[in-house]
């Protein structure tokens, strides 16, 4: 399949003003599309970004888009009379007489072996991206990026030499681009400094071969293994250069049987940083650690295929790990999310065996709203199963109607509780307390002026809902970017990103805190002296916020800065 630019984009005209990042913008530019600042059609564009970048994630579930052809390919060609060179140049004649003589049958092994290393290749990249939270147009660049071009670092002269060419499909045999976490993150990071893509490319290279030239600095002493089994290092190719192709081969032998990509990767892992594999005493792998440099980059199981979950009989062991090498780079947040999977597991078992009031009710919300750390592909198998207990379990339905009841000195109803999402199919102004997601994009005006509590997302962006004064908490994301909504002053936390980008909201002189991003561009809000932290950047282009003026922490404010503020 070819890609290329979808032709309902190219028929949108530039008489549109765009609300765009610096990602999206380069994105469309790219794409031929003329853009300036401030659209109401920003959000198709997006959407129709979304289908694209399904599409270019749907390459990573079906292997044929990478099979190579062994007649007429030139680069198979070129590369397989490589190797015979080689072989008569080390004076092994015998060997390249053999490579000769099945030269057909070499070559069909060869293209079978660099098809299923790009599979696996861009099929790792995509995991890296559903895992990420970059934004959607840069993942898309990326991806595209990658499925087209080839790129090829060669250090063998004084300076960094960056080759790069088309790729064709079905021909090209060199793998995908190299994204360790750190060249996506300083890519992403340096859109400011772009002058082009083979530049910032290189110069996150160099950058990321500085980090790996040292030890993970990993500690293996006193670890626990609970003598289920023992840890085996691996050392990168920056701190063992002389084994390095012994490393690969032993790790390649080590992890084939696992859902690990790294059976087909080991090379590429190892030249990124040491990697460590917890085997069991009969030498089964069950835990990957792989280092990118002195940080931790991924800890994966083997459960579960693909999702590559820590096996809850393993958990402790990854767990002591962690908790002994936390102040590694990662270390704290990848103990975080075992220690929290711990929990998510004890919940459903306190479930299953009935003792619903052994559960903390107020840490259980927190632990079923907030999002996977690095999770692969996306998937939560323990967060599935106790959403899908709060849908269907009526006992855990009856436990939380009265722990609400009891904090709240009330005495609510069944009735008050939407246990999963809030959709305009079940919208009523019964609902207090949605358990899930409140997905009233683009809906009509329902009545929701009893609503007070969304754990999850409250996505009303282009709704015609106007009434949620009563509203106090939303655990996620929070989208309200034209909404018709006024009153939202009972509010007073977000624990995502904020979006009140030419919405109608006027009072949120509650709100003391928003966990992510915040977009008050082009909003109509003017009142925000009680919010004290954001947790990401904070656009006020062209608002109408005048009062900021208990705002400590904020990683940085974009547009005019309100005169009121500390």
């Amino acid at each position: 399949m070819e890609l290329t630019i979808d032709k309902r984009k190219k028929q949108l005209n530039d008489e549109y003003n765009l609300g765009l990042s610096k990602w999206e913008m380069l994105l469309w530019q790219n794409m031929g599309i003329q853009v300036n600042d401030n659209s109401r059609i920003a959000e198709k564009l997006r959407e129709n970004l979304k289908f694209d970048l399904d599409e270019l994630y749907a390459f990573a579930d079906n292997p044929k888009q990478f099979e190579i052809s062994v007649e007429g390919n030139d680069e198979l060609d070129r590369y397989f009379i490589g190797q015979v060179e080689a072989y008569k140049a080390r004076g092994e004649e015998r060997e390249a007489n053999m490579l000769l003589a099945n030269a057909e049958q070499k070559k069909a092994e060869l293209a079978e072996t660099f098809a299923s290393k790009q599979y696996e290749e861009y099929k790792h990249l995509v995991g890296v991206f559903k895992a990420s939270s970059y934004e959607d147009s840069f993942k898309y660049l990326m991806l595209n990026e990658t499925l087209q071009k080839t790129y090829r670092m060669d250090f063998s002269k004084s300076k960094p030499n960056l080759i790069i060419n088309d790729r064709v499909k079905g021909q090209s045999i060199h793998g995908m681009m190299n994204f360790p976490v750190e060249v996506l993150d300083y890519i992403y990071k340096n859109i400011d400094n772009y002058t082009g893509f083979k530049k910032l490319y290189t110069d996150a290279q160099v950058e990321f071969n500085k980090l790996v030239t040292k030890d993970s600095g990993i500690n293996l002493d006193g670890i626990n293994t609970f003598d289920k089994g023992h840890w085996v290092k691996f050392s990168g190719k920056a701190t063992d250069p002389d084994n390095f192709e012994s490393n690969v081969e032993r790790l390649k032998a080590l992890v084939s049987n696992t859902p690990w990509c790294t059976a087909t990767l080991a090379s590429t892992h190892l030249k990124q940083g040491d990697f460590y594999v917890f085997v069991d005493n009969e030498n089964k792998p069950h835990i990957a650690v792989k280092m990118s440099g002195e940080a931790i980059d991924e800890v994966r199981g083997v459960q579960g295929g693909n999702a590559q979950e820590l096996e809850p009989e393993y958990r402790d062991v990854a767990l002591d790990f962690l908790e002994n090498n936390k102040e590694i780079k990662n270390g704290k947040e990848w103990l975080e999310k075992e220690e929290w999977n711990k929990r998510l597991i004890a919940y459903g078992e306190a479930i299953e065996n009935g003792d619903i009031d052994v559960i903390d009710m107020e840490q259980f919300f927190t632990d079923i709203t907030r999002s996977d750390y690095k999770a692969h592909f996306g998937k939560n198998s323990n967060l599935d199963k106790l959403k899908d207990y709060l849908n269907n379990n009526t006992v855990l339905q009856d436990g939380i109607v009265g722990y609400y009841s009891k904090k709240n000195n009330k005495n609510y109803t069944i009735e008050n509780f939407c246990f999963g999402n809030m959709t305009p199919v079940n919208a009523n102004s019964n609902i207090k307390f949605v358990l899930g997601n409140v997905m009233l994009s683009n809906s009509g005006d329902f009545d929701l002026s009893g609503l007070e509590v969304v754990i999850g997302k409250a996505l009303f962006n282009c709704s015609q809902v106007t009434d949620l004064s009563g509203l106090t908490s939303i655990g996620g994301d929070a989208d309200f970017k034209y909404s018709q909504v006024t009153d939202l002053s009972s509010l007073t936390s977000i624990g995502g990103r904020a979006n009140f980008r030419d919405s109608q909201v006027r009072d949120l002189s509650s709100l003391t805190s928003i966990g992510g991003d915040a977009w008050f561009n082009g909003s109509q809000v003017t009142d925000l002296s009680s919010l004290t932290s954001i947790g990401g950047d904070a656009d006020f282009t062209g608002s109408q916020v005048t009062d900021l003026s208990s705002l400590e922490s904020v990683k940085s404010i974009i547009g005019s800065i309100p005169q009121k503020i500390r």
